[in-house]
């Protein structure tokens, strides 16, 4: 049965007073250089499932956290967004009980300024960089604190086990768009009106509404490449099907930060925005979907928009 997205956060929550790990020998050690937490290890690549060997039951006598895979990305800023994949583990029984890479629950995007995670796991993460893996040994009591809610079959007395993978942090470099080919016109695409190269609106051809997304390339950049769960800086545009004027606007304001294939998405943009380069201009013509930055309230799901996107930034 797939675990819903509350049942996630709520067990991320509960880290309570949690310190992060750091270390790459496989084992787990205090933060001040004291004898190895013995019985777990944590190996793999960031950005897959952790193998983690857990001898059950594995007593934690206090927190204890290591970093066992430093990252060479740009690093978490105070009041940043952030993208972790996050796998916990009962220490009682060795088993995984919740993890975002099992291919049914989204990565978890947060903040330092929110309350998605407790503040020490947020103030734990400040400061690593992207492609690190943080492991953590937590004593019960430091994960629930009282009155937390521990996930679906541990007990409340059990110590816990969590590997944090930070994938994504905005880029530190954001781009214009002025070195990027421009590609010539689609003749059964919508039209994008612009003032001094700045779009302003978006023409629609006669006929139905399309039904399946599409993209349109406007721009194309050398930068790298969108991947999934990649954190975007970008400027964009939304307009609803035959509506005379956008609804959405940001080239006259600061540029966004925006989670790719993660919490709080536009689907259109997960399936478009994949595989862009940094620097291009697309236009992205697809379902609003619920409400996320790309649409905010006042769009209905079911509405076709055409949105173009300047891709300035790509984590």
């Amino acid at each position: 049965m797939p675990v819903p997205r509350p049942s996630l956060l709520r067990a991320a929550a509960v880290l309570g007073t949690l310190a992060l790990l750091a270390g790459c020998s496989g084992t787990v050690s205090g933060k001040h250089g004291d004898r190895s937490l013995p019985g777990l290890g944590v190996s793999g690549a960031v950005g897959t499932m952790p193998g983690v060997r857990i001898a059950a039951p594995l007593d934690v006598p206090r927190t204890r956290s290591e970093v066992v895979v430093t990252g060479n990305g740009p690093a978490v800023q105070i009041d940043q967004l952030f993208v972790l994949q996050l796998s916990l583990y009962d220490a009682r029984t060795g088993e995984r009980v919740l993890s975002t890479y099992d291919g049914r629950t989204a990565p978890v995007v947060a903040k330092s300024s929110d309350d998605t995670l407790f503040p020490a796991l947020t103030d734990a993460i400040v400061g690593q960089r992207q492609g690190s893996r943080i492991v953590v040994a937590l004593t019960g009591a430091d994960a629930y604190g009282a009155g937390g809610v521990p996930p679906e079959g541990v007990r409340a007395e059990d110590d816990l086990v969590v590997v944090a993978d930070v994938v994504s942090v905005p880029p530190s470099k954001a781009l214009t768009l002025a070195n990027g080919k421009v590609e010539g016109p689609v003749a059964d695409a919508p039209q994008v009106q612009t003032v001094e190269d700045l779009p302003v609106g978006v023409l629609f051809p006669g006929g139905k509404r399309p039904t399946a997304t599409r993209v349109v390339p406007l721009i194309t950049g050398e930068g790298p490449r969108v991947r999934d769960h990649s954190l975007v800086t970008l400027h964009f545009l939304g307009q609803v099907w035959g509506a005379g004027a956008p609804y959405a606007d940001t080239y006259f304001k600061e540029p966004v930060v925006v989670p790719i294939g993660a919490e709080g998405s536009a689907a259109a943009w997960d399936d478009a925005l994949v595989g862009v380069r940094q620097g291009s201009r697309v236009l992205v013509i697809g379902r609003a979907g619920p409400p996320s930055v790309a649409t905010g309230p006042r769009v209905a799901e079911n509405e076709i928009v055409a949105w173009v996107v300047d891709v300035l930034g790509v984590s």
